[in-house]
């Protein structure tokens, strides 16, 4: 017999499974990439219902993972007693009304960044977190790469950090690539970045500054390329770097760099390989290891609700990255620094 179980403030109540069953909400690329990712690792997951507003794409995933059902009715994903965690993966405009729509039943949530296209819904969404004690986790891959905890290992008293996400052009005309839908490069990718040197400062954002241009986006004029200067509460500054173009050769698409005491260190090749150099030591350092971030967070978050465990990140991880982003859109388009509350959405659990 399966026993529900709903989180009050993230506190740990009995578990008795050993495998979870899952719906997933939003059959497209990215739906696609967790179930993958979840079969290789084979994770303690079976994944029954699929849901998408095309009833094509939901039967697609459903007959190739072996589903129970198909649908495009969100509801009957929310209302089914066997189900215990769901994944959102629409686009992520519709994700305010996606986790509304779900929030009674209280099954386990994962969603995918960026959780909003639009600054203002952040409050909406985490009174809704707040309401219903959801167990919420915010799909934010990078953290999971372990060469990226590796080097804030070999530096947590950062003095400077640098992310960027240089990535080829996306599709023309893709939902993506509109900033109503998909937020666009800056807010879509950026957050990754933002993450991430969020992480290997070890402080939280206090005040940004930030220039940016306009140069595909379809021909819309949103900002899409962007530099940011962040302070950070413990006196860390960092640096981040966004152009939707084409990714160096020797860095690649996500590169991250830090200075601290005695240490500079820098991380390519998508998190597969880290190098760092000590005054104590002038020799290079290097490791290598594979990208499996998005295998280890599903472990992580999957694992976590079988055993009752808090998340290593919570709504307010998956919200501070995006208000980096949309403070540093606000800066460049004001020209001028701009403060950054980083418990203005107090966290939730």
């Amino acid at each position: 017999m399966r026993h529900k179980t709903i989180l009050m403030n993230n506190t740990p109540v009995k578990q008795t499974k050993e495998k979870l069953h899952a719906g997933i909400i939003g059959c497209g690329l990215i739906a696609g990439e967790h179930l993958k990712a979840c079969r290789a690792a084979k994770l303690p997951v079976v994944f029954d219902a699929f849901c998408d507003a095309k009833e094509t794409e939901a039967h697609r995933l459903a007959d190739e993972y072996d589903g129970q059902y198909a649908t495009t009715d969100l509801k009957r994903l929310a209302d089914d007693p066997t189900l215990d965690v769901l994944y959102i993966c629409t686009p992520n405009h519709v994700h305010l009304e996606n986790l509304t729509a779900i929030a009674a039943s209280g099954k386990a949530v994962f969603m995918e960044k960026p959780m909003v296209t639009k600054r203002k819904d952040f409050e909406a969404m985490a009174k809704i977190v707040k309401k219903f004690h959801l167990r919420f986790f915010p799909g934010l891959k990078i953290r999971f790469n372990p060469l990226l905890r590796k080097m804030r290992e070999l530096a947590p008293n950062a003095y400077s950090v640098y992310g960027h996400v240089i990535d080829a052009p996306w599709p023309t005309g893709h939902w993506t690539s509109n900033p109503e839908q998909g937020g666009g490069h800056c807010l879509s990718q950026g957050i990754y970045a933002a993450d991430g040197i969020r992480y290997l400062s070890g402080g939280e954002p206090v005040r940004v500054t930030a220039a940016g241009s306009a140069r595909r986006n379809d021909g819309k004029k949103n900002i899409d390329v962007l530099s940011a200067v962040y302070e950070f509460d413990n006196g860390c500054v960092g640096t981040l770097n966004l152009a939707d173009t084409a990714p160096a050769p020797d860095n690649g698409k996500f590169y991250f760099e830090l200075c601290g005491k005695d240490i500079s260190a820098a991380i390519s090749h998508r998190f597969t390989r880290l190098a760092w150099r000590t005054t104590a030591n002038v020799k290079d350092e290097i490791t290598t290891d594979e990208e499996n971030g998005l295998m280890e967070e599903n472990k992580h978050f999957l694992e976590s609700v079988i055993n009752n465990k808090p998340f290593a990140l919570t709504f307010h991880d998956g919200w501070i990255c995006s208000e980096m982003i949309f403070a540093a859109l606000e800066s460049a388009a004001v020209r001028k620094p701009v403060e950054i509350n980083p418990y203005k959405i107090k966290p939730v659990f």
